[in-house]
């Protein structure tokens, strides 16, 4: 016998039955829809953040169509720039600073001193023996001492101012040899014994012999000569240091 019975459920809720029917049915198939439009919500917003694709873009991708390469641009040449013409050189001019030199002071005029007698001016006036030494200053333009040493020494024993023109004699000299040393110039200065113009230096070669008894004696007679001549190129040059000091 068939069962006419109603559930009560189906009392309650018309139509509850064919819901069910239809979301027992439908149920997978939806969720698989859904599950896919998630997922390509999710690769879309991927895509878009990580490569930073225009919205255009995503459109394509999602269509199927491919997007086009873009086309790399030709590389734009610059100009070449034009040099700017260099500004002339002009050359600093040079400014010459001229010193004036201090003016050179005036040489001091030598001291002129009197000009002495023919006369002995240094040494011995007496002496003991019996010899004679006779000199002349005829030769030359300047006046002269005449020096009397013993031979090989520059010790002096007497010195004689002679003026030109004129002769001394050195008398009583004792036995033995001598050398005999002369100076001229101008200016003979008393002080420092030297002539202080023109002043030469010289001495005779050869020595002086003196020798006496009581019957003879020995005569000599020098010719002092300040230029070379007949009786004065024997006559021989000394340096200033080496000449006697007075």
């Amino acid at each position: 016998m068939r069962d006419t019975s109603v559930p009560p459920a189906a009392l309650s809720d018309p139509g509850g039955g064919r819901r069910r029917t239809v979301l027992g049915v439908a149920g997978p198939g939806l969720a698989v829809v859904i599950a896919i439009i998630i997922a390509s919500f999710c690769i879309s917003s991927y895509i878009y953040s990580d490569a930073d694709i225009p919205d255009s873009s995503l459109l394509l991708m999602f269509s199927g169509t491919p997007t086009p390469e873009a086309t790399p641009l030709a590389p734009t040449r610059e100009p070449t720039p034009t040099p700017l013409p260099s500004p002339p050189i002009t050359a600093t001019p040079t400014v010459e600073i001229r010193q004036t030199p201090p003016p050179t002071p005036a040489p001091t005029p030598a001291r002129t001193y009197p000009r002495p007698s023919t006369s002995q001016i240094t040494g011995e006036r007496t002496w003991g023996g019996a010899n004679e030494l006779l000199l002349y200053n005829t030769g030359g333009r300047d006046d002269a001492v005449a020096v009397f040493t013993p031979a090989g020494s520059s010790d002096p024993i007497l010195s004689v101012y002679i003026r030109q023109g004129e002769k001394y004699s050195i008398q009583y000299i004792w036995d033995g040899s001598y050398d005999l040393y002369f100076t001229t110039g101008k200016n003979w200065d008393p002080f420092a014994k030297r002539f202080t113009a023109d002043k030469t230096f010289r001495k005779f070669p050869d020595t002086f012999d003196f020798a006496s008894t009581i019957r003879t004696s020995t005569m000599h007679v020098a010719h002092l000569f300040d230029e070379p001549g007949e009786e004065g190129e024997y006559i021989l040059h000394v340096p200033e240091e080496r000449f006697p000091k007075l």
